[in-house]
């Protein structure tokens, strides 16, 4: 087991914080440690925060914790927390918990044993798979919407020009209408 003293005095002051507010969590359920937490003065978080009292302060703490009955093994789930915890704060890798159907889960097993993964790196690689397919499907979809718009700009242009055509025939059309009439008129 590891040294109170040494491994308290291994932790930052926020690291501190955080092994306090835990053994204040245990405190109830082990007397040894509560009644040592009863003889600090009040409030607590300040009797541990400053760094000339709060060091000797937590040492006491964290020795009655592993001097109560079933302590240590308290000790070592703390312990195993505050690893678990400053490894996720210093990794860039994110817990989720996902719910698969049976089917799903599987498919899962087969593809991790298939390729000899584990499950964090299968569902990590399918996402990056599927994000990649997609990625393509939108970049087929804004090519095609931006043929679309060049075909849409064309048929209008097309029109503009065929409204144009239709209006000048019109105009030739009554001109030659006009004449025509005049003519008749002359006759």
């Amino acid at each position: 087991m590891q040294n109170a003293r040494k491994w308290v005095e291994g932790l930052t002051p926020r690291e501190r914080q955080w092994a306090l507010k835990y053994l204040l969590k245990k405190g109830p359920q082990l007397p040894e440690l509560n009644a040592k937490l009863q003889e600090l003065p009040q409030p607590i978080e300040e009797a541990i925060t400053s760094d000339e009292l709060g060091v000797p302060r937590l040492i006491g703490l964290v020795a009655a914790l592993q001097g109560a009955q079933g302590g240590v093994e308290e000790f070592y789930k703390m312990d195993n927390a505050w690893r678990k915890k400053s490894s996720r704060d210093r990794s860039s890798r994110v817990e989720r918990i996902v719910i698969l159907d049976n089917k799903a889960d599987n498919a899962l097993y087969r593809m991790m044993r298939r390729i000899n993964i584990d499950r964090s790196e299968a569902v990590t690689r399918c996402i990056y798979t599927s994000e990649n397919v997609r990625s393509r499907q939108w970049d087929d979809i804004k090519i095609q919407r931006e043929k679309l718009r060049e075909r849409e700009s064309k048929l209008k242009d097309s029109r503009k020009r065929l409204t144009e055509k239709i209006r000048s025939i019109r105009q030739e059309r009554d001109k030659a209408k006009a004449a025509l009439e005049k003519m008749k008129n002359d006759n």
